[in-house]
């Protein structure tokens, strides 16, 4: 069998896919596409496969603001003789600072393991559910792996 990273994902119409391709091999009556469709946009996998596209952009958002903020504290540094030249350089440092911070917890997040066992319990999800007490400001991408 193939590994689980190697599956394709992040659209609801394999799952029914998937599930279709099991109901022909139990009879069609087994499994209607339309029912497993509303299943999935109730329980919330359709929401949440649309965010997590969503955040994979947000994070190439933030790549290009980081860049574009880089750019102009190099230009400040380089061109600003101002007085207030110090100030400008800090907060763009800041802001650089930030948006690195956020965009690497972000995708460490993203590239967590795909291989996840929900417990069976619909209430209480455990240690899967909350993020580690020493969760740094810049995890390595590789660091829920």
């Amino acid at each position: 069998m193939d590994s689980i990273e190697n599956f394709a994902q992040n659209h609801p119409e394999m799952v029914v896919n998937d599930l279709m391709n099991i109901s022909h091999t139990l009879g069609p009556e087994y499994i209607k596409e339309g029912l497993v469709r509303k299943i999935l946009k109730f329980r919330g996998i359709n929401k949440w496969l649309r965010n997590r596209r969503l955040i994979i952009q947000l994070k190439e958002k933030w790549k290009k603001d980081i860049t574009k903020t880089q750019e102009e504290y190099l230009w400040h540094k380089k061109n600003n003789f101002s007085k207030g030249r110090h100030i400008t350089l800090a907060a763009l440092r800041t802001k650089m600072n930030v948006l690195m911070d956020c965009r690497q917890q972000v995708r460490a997040i993203c590239h967590s393991a795909r291989d996840v066992d929900f417990p069976l319990s619909t209430s209480n999800f455990g240690e899967l559910s909350v993020l580690p007490k020493d969760f740094p400001n810049r995890p390595n991408k590789k660091y829920f792996k």
